[in-house]
């Protein structure tokens, strides 16, 4: 699931810079250049060959001349060959000769140059595993594209190109689709070129992984016809029959896709591209796993065929990974475990042991730079070892190690975490890895293991949030200063990613906001890495995982008449898990269709009519669920705090005998919900000083085209005599500013307005009597002590639903602001 490297256009772009004039002057530039461009071009050399030729030419060159630009530009060539065959140290140390013979008054140096020393130099440090240091260079690059925009197109378009690799591959996708649109915004020269296209297809791949199904669609179906026209050749129609390839798979379009992926590579194998040969088979598997495992086997094979003579390469342990997935399909335990255990001795470079009751350690994982490819062959090992455990019906020593082995995993996505920015990524492997936590949860309770349940019940739920909570408290370690610019920086980035949202997508002013958001978000990220290192309190607090234990839950948390109860809805099963001060519980739900349950309670009583009509079903349904989800233990305990998974159950309506027609549970219980049992512990606040901020605009601009709330204020006075210490705003004083300047100040808030959210994707938005504010800005509202928040608007407690995360609704928004607890509305208020 690689983007395949652009080697091609890398060794062959500086031949672009001089032509084949064939001078007969020595001093002519082009009397040496073009000698090496002629070596460079002849497909009949190897790249050892080619150095060895062009050595030469720079030993000959030196015999009458000073190391000058055309100096620069001959030992430019040398060291991309050195890097093509995996000298680095020789590559670097040439392309740095380079750069400071183009920065000195030499003859002939040409700054411009630079740009093109430093992207490939640049490249070195990529393949060497120093993305860091590779990014310095690309960027220095880029900032000379700016400079000599003429001049350095090819450097500037293989900066970003190389930029998306990585991202990619380390399953940034989200930053990769950011990147893209600031290359379209960014490289001049860009319109109307076959580059522009490849980035184009760079770009559906990226969302075919987040799932933004129909913007991929529409770029490869306006695409594809390029590269099939003939037009081009080589790597360019490759790349896109490749990556058309995937899009017809996921289209469920096997046998087209198998035809294009053919395509692509008999390509490469003509271009001796190996690396991106393997990519493609790996594709093929993908396309034909589940649907035909021995037919994916097929192509995995041909893959190991082609790395026989690359034993000690780590594209070995993709190809490794996936058989080891498969045959573990195919019920082959033991031969897909050994497979396993290979793949994690390719990835952890002094990771030795060939038991696969053994793992590496969390120190010797992160000293690698393979998170993602070891956190997928843990859970594929934890998953294996669960399995034969099942078949085996109970017999041998897997289920521990299964446990163990999926909480490494589990450690490790962590890591991914937080090397990620996007939270559209974040959410991607959020859902992406949601059977980890049923796996684990599934050998927890075949253990009879409380302790290990309340564990992955915890890391199974709203760890985007519990972060998001750690990067706020974090910020209490910071100078004043530090603290203003991180907000200033903040709010600049999230400014300039709202002026982009309100922009066309695809046309010049998005392409401008783009640029923008994307360099100010830069900016604000680098800010924080320096942070990182400035302050090791900030690092420590920002970066602990560790997971509130069952023990704290019930000692502190909970009351003598307080119980909580959490449920995770997996593919196969369904598990509780409950606990109060005396006791605690797992079970898995013997029900297997709590979700058709749930959906048609939900149908029913957001329709009047339908729950008039139709009231005897609602009893059956909400009489089932209470059946399905209270444990016969909580029945005594008189306060329930929730924490739902998936989809959420409205408690209060659920029926406690099913012959009554009104014996709710809210009757006989008080109920809350929380996103998990370490929300609850990270968000208690003592705060006795109840004053009430209220807001309600009644009337709102009219550019903001929303209906007035007559009476909304009325409503507002009511208050008074329960909360006499408060302020109210209402009409054009209930200002997005007045609402930002006052909710830190009071314990309570009580807003009445405009909220638009669905299930879609589309960010909620809260409106004030002058603008609306979307939830991302609840970002800069920072650690608040406000204690409750009611939000008496339409559907403030909807939006999309991340598989793994929840609901990100308004209520989360404030909830991710500190604020602990929140009364919503799932439907329109009348």
């Amino acid at each position: 699931m690689n983007f395949p490297t652009s080697r091609l256009l890398i060794v062959f772009l500086f031949q672009l810079m001089v032509g084949f004039s064939m001078a007969q002057n020595q001093k002519d530039p082009a009397f040496w250049l073009d000698q090496v461009n002629a070596i460079h071009a002849n497909p009949d050399y190897y790249w050892n060959e080619k150095l060895e030729k062009v050595t030469a030419i720079h030993d000959k060159f030196l015999e009458s001349n000073d190391k000058n630009g055309i100096y620069a530009k001959i030992i430019h060539r040398m060291g991309d060959y050195h890097r093509i065959l995996g000298e680095f140290p020789e590559a670097i140390s040439l392309m740095q000769e380079a750069i400071a013979i183009n920065k000195s008054n030499a003859e002939h140096a040409e700054e411009f140059y630079l740009s093109f020393t430093y992207c490939n130099i640049g490249i070195a440090y990529q393949e060497l595993g120093l993305q860091e240091k590779a990014e310095l260079y690309y960027d220095s690059a880029l900032f000379l594209h700016r400079k000599f925009p003429a001049e350095t197109f090819p450097p500037a378009y293989i900066s970003f190109d190389r930029k998306t690799v990585y991202t990619f591959n380390k399953g940034e996708y989200q930053r990769t689709v950011d990147l893209l649109d600031y290359a379209f915004g960014s490289i001049s020269g860009l319109d109307g070129t076959i580059e522009k296209n490849l980035l184009l297809i760079k770009k559906a791949r990226a969302l075919l992984e987040l799932e933004e199904f129909e913007q991929a669609e529409k770029i490869y179906l306006e695409s594809i016809g390029l590269f099939e026209s003939g037009q081009y050749s080589g790597e360019y129609p490759a790349f896109a029959y490749n990556s058309y390839g995937i899009y017809l798979a996921r289209s469920e379009r096997p046998e087209e896709a198998e035809q294009y992926f053919d395509k692509s590579i008999q390509i490469y194998l003509g271009l001796g591209a190996l690396g991106n040969v393997l990519n493609v088979l790996d594709e093929l598997y993908f396309t034909w796993a589940k649907k035909d495992d021995e037919k994916a086997l097929t192509y995995l094979n041909r893959a190991r065929k082609y790395l026989e003579p690359y034993p000690d390469s780590k594209e070995n342990l993709v190809t490794l990974n996936h058989m080891g997935r498969t045959l573990m399909r195919l019920d082959r335990f033991d031969e897909a475990l050994q497979l396993q255990q290979e793949a994690l001795r390719f990835a952890v470079d002094d990771f030795k042991s060939t038991d696969y009751f053994h793992n590496p350690s969390l120190p010797q994982i992160q000293q690698t730079s393979s998170f993602m490819e070891i956190a997928m062959i843990l859970k594929n090992k934890g998953e294996t070892l669960l399995r034969k455990y099942q078949h085996n019906q109970g017999n041998g020593n897997e289920l521990d190690h299964a446990l163990s082995t999926l909480k490494l995993s589990d450690k490790v996505i962590d890591l991914m975490r937080w090397d990620q920015q996007a939270e559209n990524t974040k959410a991607y492997w959020r859902a992406s890895t949601k059977s980890l936590y049923e796996m684990a949860l599934e050998a927890a309770f075949n253990l009879n293991d409380q302790q290990a349940a309340f564990y992955f019940m915890e890391k199974s739920r709203a760890v985007m949030l519990n972060d998001q909570l750690s990067e706020m408290g974090a910020l209490k370690f910071l100078t004043e200063k530090d603290l203003y610019q991180e907000r200033q920086l903040k709010t600049e980035a999230l400014s300039m990613k709202n002026l982009m949202l309100k922009a066309e997508n695809g046309d010049a002013a998005y392409q401008k906001a783009s640029v923008d958001w994307f360099e100010a978000q830069s900016r604000y990220e680098s800010f924080i890495k320096e942070l990182e290192k400035k302050y090791p309190n900030y690092y420590q607090y920002k970066y602990d995982t560790t997971v509130l234990s069952l023990s704290r839950l019930q000692g502190s948390l909970l009351s003598e008449s307080q119980a909580y109860l959490s449920y995770f809805v997996g593919e196969e099963s369904t598990y509780l898990f409950y606990a109060a001060k005396d006791q605690s519980g797992f079970e898995k739900l013997a029900s297997t269709d709590l979700k058709d349950k749930a959906d048609q309670l939900l149908g029913l009583v957001s329709d009047r009519n339908k729950l008039n009509s139709d009231f005897k079903n609602f009893q059956k349904m909400s009489f089932q669920l209470y059946a399905d989800l209270i444990p016969v233990g909580l029945k005594g305990y008189d306060r329930l705090i929730v924490s739902p998974d998936e989809f959420f159950i409205p408690f209060e309506l659920l029926m406690t005998d099913s012959t009554s027609k009104n014996a709710y549970l809210l009757q006989s219980h008080a109920l809350s919900y929380t996103y998990s049992a370490g929300f609850l512990a990270k968000n208690k606040k003592d705060n006795k000083n109840h004053k009430v901020f209220g807001l309600a605009p009644v009337e709102y601009k009219a550019e903001l085209q929303q209906a007035s709330l007559l009476g909304a204020d009325l409503s507002l006075k009511r208050i008074n005599k329960f909360f006499p210490s408060n302020h109210f705003v209402t009409y054009e004083k209930a200002t997005k500013q007045n609402f930002l300047d006052n909710l830190s100040h009071y314990s309570i808030a009580q807003l009445y307005s405009h909220a638009v959210a669905d299930a879609e994707g589309i960010e909620p938005r809260l409106y004030f009597y002058d603008e609306s504010m979307p939830l991302s800005e609840l970002q800069l509202l920072g650690d608040l002590s406000t204690q409750l928040i009611v939000l008496a608007a339409c559907n403030t407690g909807v939006g999309k639903n991340i598989s793994g995360e929840g609901i990100f609704s308004l209520a989360r928004g404030f909830a991710a602001a500190g604020i602990p607890s929140s009364i919503t509305t799932l439907w329109e208020v009348e």
